[in-house]
């Protein structure tokens, strides 16, 4: 009645659908690397016979395929199911958001689509109401001198300014109790169909994301070569994917696609140890690299780096501007913070093992970005961070001259950036 004969085929069945080789069912959990480990308390979740699943940011250790496995999943499912994520694509399958913003639970019905239509509207009017109550607080401020003044120069008694000098105190602190400047963000694409005078004034209160800014200056022009691979194989006892060829031209962003496992990364050590003469730890089993003259590469890695570990933040920051030769005082330091979206005086003294996600990744892309390099390698690189900070980050992109090539399961950031997919497929065993 409860399943018993069914749980292992239900266990395999949820591993697969998540991307977990059936194989690793059979290691002890300690042994599994920490994006395992995440799926395997995934699949926990989705074998449970609760009327009730929670997940936290459950895609961020999928592949593309996975992803797409684990949402036709969740169209299947009769359960309540209460989901924190900024991924859009799992947004975009939801019935309810409820936002999280200015101390307050917004609701909105419908998926992530109607809710950037609801979005638009209720911030557009929550910054004009703010605007009203703000011109009001001034009046009532005016008023309020006007009758102070009149009052003491009043010499009857009773004196009747008194009472509207309490009447104009209490107005004014119920409007300023409530008062409180909105947290205002709007998607791109719905900033246009605003009307001008509420795109005015949504630029004035306008939440920002990371506050990124493209310093690169290339004396290499625009589509030259930057990275040729040829022919290329590698992994470590044996080959892990087929040969793969393809160019990396300046300018150009270009995807690499393939199942967790495959050798994603082990191609990408591979290139960044080719670039930095380091000997790798992949072995190259066919094909060939080449670089152009003298370039410069940065990878944003999804993982905190253990440079940082046993910092805190603000040394983890004087580390990164000294590695990229930029100027270290206290004013810089903590005016980068503030560009990353930390506090420059409460999140300063944080030890870098007691950060969040996301604040490790805003640690990661701070390092990658400041460098400026000719090529980006970007793994992941939309976990952890919210939806301002994600279109900072693509707008960063287009803007950036040098090339890109990322992994990303987050169909709408790669459909943003554009460009070629390379996809890597597993290798013949013999």
């Amino acid at each position: 009645q409860r399943g018993y004969f069914t749980i292992d085929a239900n266990i395999e069945k949820a591993a697969a659908t998540i991307g977990l080789p059936e194989s690793l069912l059979e290691q002890a959990y300690k042994t599994l690397s920490g994006g395992q480990q995440k799926l395997i308390d995934l699949a926990m979740i989705m074998v449970s016979p609760a009327t009730t699943l929670l997940f936290d940011e459950p895609t961020n250790h999928m592949d593309a395929w996975a992803k797409r496995s684990f949402i036709e999943w969740l169209r299947k499912q009769s359960s309540t199911i209460l989901i924190v994520t900024h991924d859009r694509d799992i947004l975009d399958v939801v019935g309810t958001i409820y936002e999280l913003k200015d101390r307050k639970l917004i609701e909105y019905t419908g998926n992530y689509q109607a809710y950037l239509r609801q979005n638009r509207v209720s911030t557009s009017t929550s910054i004009h109401q703010f605007e009203v109550d703000t011109k009001t607080v001034d009046k009532l401020k005016k008023q309020l001198v006007e009758a102070e003044r009149k009052k003491l120069r009043c010499k009857a008694n009773p004196n009747p300014f008194v009472p509207l000098v309490i009447r104009l105190k209490k107005q004014l602190a119920e409007i300023e109790d409530e008062l409180e400047k909105p947290s205002a963000w709007i998607d791109q694409r719905s900033v246009a169909d605003l009307k001008p005078d509420e795109r005015k004034r949504y630029e004035k209160y306008k939440t920002t994301g990371l506050s990124l800014k493209s310093k690169h200056e290339s004396t290499r022009g625009s589509g030259s070569t930057l990275l040729n691979v040829e022919g290329l194989s590698v992994g470590y006892d044996t080959a892990l994917f087929q040969p793969v060829t393809f160019r990396l031209l300046r300018g150009e962003h270009m995807r690499l696609q393939g199942r967790n496992g495959i050798g994603k990364t082990s191609l990408i050590h591979a290139i960044t140890d080719f670039i930095a003469g380091n000997e790798s730890v992949t072995k190259c089993f066919s094909g060939f690299i080449e670089v152009a003259p003298k370039i410069s590469i940065a990878e944003y890695k999804q993982h905190g780096e253990d440079e940082f570990r046993g910092k805190t933040l603000y040394e983890a920051i004087e580390i990164v501007l000294e590695s990229c030769g930029k100027i270290v005082n206290e004013q810089v330091v903590r005016r980068t913070l503030s560009q990353y979206l930390f506090d420059p005086m409460a999140d300063a003294s944080k030890e870098f093992e007691v950060l969040s996600g996301g604040e490790k990744a805003r640690l990661n892309l701070m390092k990658l970005l400041l460098t400026a390099p000719d090529i980006m390698i970007l793994d992941e690189p939309t976990n952890h961070l919210d939806l301002p900070s994600i279109e900072e980050l693509e707008s960063l992109l287009h803007s950036y001259d040098g090339a890109v090539l990322f992994v990303s399961h987050d169909s709408y950031f790669a459909k943003e950036l554009g460009g070629e997919s390379v996809t890597l497929s597993a290798a013949v065993k013999s």
